[in-house]
């Protein structure tokens, strides 16, 4: 009975203790000022209009301009990092086709004519092109993703979903910002916008980008450049109209153009394939079919290289867009038309040795 009153006692004593650590609780949280107390509105447009991200049954994920900046991306590719459920692969190495998957929907291949299950917008102009997803970031308002199908509003290639990538737009009041980063191996990167009025009707915004270094790649063939580089310049420029109260029109026009010399491959020779698994190992200690070893040929550090072919990419892209919007009485009429014409060059060495075996 001793026992059984003690036990009693014990659980009084460890409920008074519950109740009094909630009441301490609930009063702490009654001190939190009114300003900790409201939530950043985000304002996304996944339904192809203006809504708050709290009114959108869809699982989607925004990452604001400011924190993409915050996270220093350099590439559109980058963001796979924060988001959920979000994939980025490059199925042959650096500068090559960026493929998107979504809850595990993707396209698992290289080539470069495909279109992928998950598709990728800027503005609302939908990125045909697989190379054309890896784009270089810069003056972005946000970035959404919206995972599962989404066929009703952006067709039926978005089979696992979209990333939407929306730009900072002119602005009637006088802004802008301007950042330079400087790193090892020369890397050196601009960034800046102006935007503001022009007339009563008129605004207009220019975005710069310069992203250039020496590559930290070396590569002991002294015809051949250094890897590893960053070589990209971009302008965008848009002209806002706004003739009367219930017409808007949104001119846009961008060019960039990236000329490095990529990662180059490591070269580790494989095993022959296993019998079973049908699947090859790597050797650190094996040779190619021309008998190269990078360990024997004294190119035992990971950032050297012997290659007998340049990891080349040349790109160029120009991109213009209008977006028109006319309101009526019941509902908005929106047209948006867009061009983008890209050409491109990649080169590379796949067995990353001075012999020409692929």
């Amino acid at each position: 009975m001793k026992a059984l009153e003690n036990i009693r006692r014990i659980s009084r004593l460890f409920a008074s203790v519950v109740i009094a650590s909630f009441l301490w609780t609930t009063s702490s949280f009654g001190q939190v000022s009114e300003e900790q107390q409201i939530l950043e509105e985000i304002i996304v447009t996944a339904q192809k209009r203006e809504q708050r991200l709290q009114d959108v049954n869809v699982s989607i994920t925004a990452l604001s301009g400011d924190s993409i900046l915050e996270f220093d991306f350099d590439r559109a590719i980058e963001i796979a990092s924060q988001i959920p459920n979000l994939q980025v692969t490059t199925s042959y190495g650096s500068g090559s086709s960026a493929n998107v998957i979504i809850r595990g929907i993707g396209l698992n291949d290289f080539g470069e004519g495909h279109e992928s299950p998950v598709t990728a917008y800027i503005d609302e102009f939908y990125l045909v092109a697989v190379p054309a997803v890896d784009f270089s970031l810069y003056d972005l308002e946000r970035v959404e993703v919206l995972r599962g199908p989404q066929g009703t509003l952006f067709g039926r290639n978005s089979t696992g979903g979209l990333v939407h990538y929306v730009t900072a737009k002119p602005t009637r009041e006088t802004s802008g910002y301007f950042s330079v980063e400087y790193a090892s191996f020369s890397e050196t990167k601009v960034e800046g916008a102006v935007s503001g009025g022009l007339s009563d009707t008129v605004s207009g915004r220019v975005s710069v980008l310069s992203h250039q270094s020496d590559g930290y790649v070396q590569n002991i063939n002294p015809d051949f450049e250094a890897g590893g580089e960053a070589g990209t310049n971009a302008v965008r420029a848009q002209l806002f109209f706004e003739p009367s109260d219930d017409v808007r029109v949104l001119l846009k026009g961008e060019y960039s153009t990236i000329d490095t010399i990529q990662n180059y491959y490591e070269a580790i020779p494989l095993n022959s394939p296993d019998p079973v698994t049908g699947l090859y190992s790597t050797d650190p200690n094996g040779v190619d079919l021309a008998g190269y070893n990078q360990n024997n040929f004294g190119v035992s550090a990971r950032n050297i290289t012997d290659s007998d072919f340049p990891a080349l990419l040349k790109q160029d892209g120009q991109h213009a867009s209008l977006r028109i919007e006319k309101d009526f009485d019941h509902f908005t009429f929106v047209s948006l038309t867009g061009y983008l014409d890209m050409d491109r060059e990649l080169s590379e060495d796949c067995d990353a040795t001075p012999n020409s075996v692929c």
